[in-house]
């Protein structure tokens, strides 16, 4: 990975013919043309070239203009990721966080993935789908619901792991469950439960990507969730800092790869480095800010930094800690 080509040790552990294989490439490189069949079966110029590209979580953090160190994206869609770029190719023995290629050359993509985000939000609404023929539960009454409870869920907790766990934590074996129910909660206090135990999963992940290299100095969204506006504020909250989503971000990897194909093809021509691609994806549309601290506390607490030097903040009955407007999880034994 940090020489960006194939490993021959390890071809030669598996067995691989290294001819069977394409070259590595950079993401602006050009690979080819398009196939005169495909072209004419499209409705499009023959000869249209063809370039590296990018995987999809990759391109999808080129898309929301992350390429150089310092910014990191959260998209929330099915699952949760939280990724940025890096000038180096750091070294992760534990497998916690996924470090690739970048789409920018002499640059890395560090990334961290739970695999139940907004898929843990549609899981609830399914579940109570049989139940409510009459009056089918939607998104939106969920989201409504979950708007009426202070932030905390009255201490219900939320551990979002329906499909094992990836990041912070590798754990295939794990799985989801409630905690602190009591006779006071209702259907409410789920709904907002499982946003905030999705997002404060992620921010874990965020830590984990710190302690691999990873730099934060700003926050971007992205993903089919960011166009509810609670999702977007609570992760301000849980975060402790200001949350800005992109022009193109909605888009996806579709416009990563199109920033890719415009450094690459004529359109990029004059641009001094392929990073200024992300120039294109730096307008920001939509902020959302956390709420002003409520308890004593230094300039930058809870923004993306670790608990070392912190003064203690208080404590509800659960054990989640209340500081910067947001939220941050108890450390559980073991963990």
């Amino acid at each position: 990975m940090a020489r960006r080509a194939w490993s021959d040790e390890l071809l030669a552990l598996l067995d691989i013919d290294r001819a069977l294989l394409p070259d590595a490439v950079e993401s602006i490189d050009a690979t080819g043309a398009l196939l005169p069949e495909l072209a004419r079966r499209w409705n499009v110029p023959e000869g249209i070239q063809v370039y590296g590209g990018g995987g999809d979580a990759v391109i999808q953090t080129t898309a929301m203009g992350l390429i150089d160190p310092g910014p990191v994206g959260f998209t929330i869609g099915t699952a949760g990721i939280v990724a940025g770029g890096a000038a180096s190719c750091p070294h992760i023995p534990s497998g916690r966080v996924q470090v690739s290629c970048g789409n920018g050359p002499g640059r890395w993509h560090v990334m961290g993935v739970s695999l139940s985000a907004g898929g843990a939000f549609q899981w609830l609404r399914d579940a109570l789908a049989p139940v409510a023929t009459a009056d089918p539960v939607s998104f939106e009454k969920l989201v409504a619901l979950a708007k009426d409870i202070r932030p905390g869920a009255e201490g219900v907790l939320f551990l979002p792991y329906l499909l094992g766990e990836r990041s912070p934590n590798l754990a295939p074996e794990a799985s989801a469950s409630w905690v602190g129910l009591t006779p006071m909660h209702h259907l409410g206090h789920l709904a907002r439960s499982v946003l905030e135990g999705v997002l404060l999963n992620m921010r874990e992940i965020l830590e984990v990507c710190r302690q691999a290299g990873l730099e934060c100095d700003r926050v971007v969204a992205s993903g089919g969730a960011t166009s509810e506006t609670l999702w977007l504020q609570m992760l301000a909250d849980v975060l402790g800092r200001e949350t800005v989503t992109v022009t193109g971000a909605t888009e996806g990897g579709a416009y990563g790869a199109a920033l890719a194909t415009g450094v690459a093809s004529a359109i990029g021509a004059a641009w001094t480095r392929p990073c200024q691609a992300s120039a294109w994806s730096a307008r920001s549309s939509r902020t959302r800010r956390p709420p002003a601290p409520t308890t004593p506390s230094s300039p930058g607490t809870a923004h993306c930094t670790t608990d070392s030097g912190r003064s203690t903040p208080p404590r509800r009955r659960d054990g989640a800690v209340v500081q910067g407007g947001g939220l941050r999880p108890r450390r559980h034994p073991g963990r």
